[in-house]
């Protein structure tokens, strides 16, 4: 089933909800049941908890340096710094940059 915008994905830089909102995340993943959601790793947990188990099949994680392709796109994670580089403990970076082929 397609829905109305034909999305293959969607991208979030980090969690702050200017960048992550759950209302609208959540609108998009009912609407258009095909696409994958690309956060980065470090917000793997926060990502889950504002959308709820339903959707996480449909979430992707992606770190600085890794790459991941879905159908023929291919998206590399870039750190980024929303001020300074942040890492979690785990040392995935909690802002990402993505480029995009």
């Amino acid at each position: 089933m397609l829905g109305i915008l034909d999305l293959d994905l969607v991208s979030s830089s980090h969690n702050h909800t200017d960048h992550f909102d759950p209302e609208t995340l959540e609108a998009l993943l009912i609407s258009e049941p095909d696409f994958s959601l690309i956060v980065p790793a470090a917000n793997r947990d926060v990502s889950i908890e504002r959308l709820g188990e339903r959707f996480s099949s449909r979430l992707r994680f992606l770190d600085h340096g890794a790459t991941l392709t879905i159908g023929d796109i291919e998206i590399h994670g870039i750190a980024a710094a929303h001020n300074t580089v942040e890492r979690d403990e785990k040392s995935h970076c909690r802002f990402l940059g993505y480029v995009i082929r």
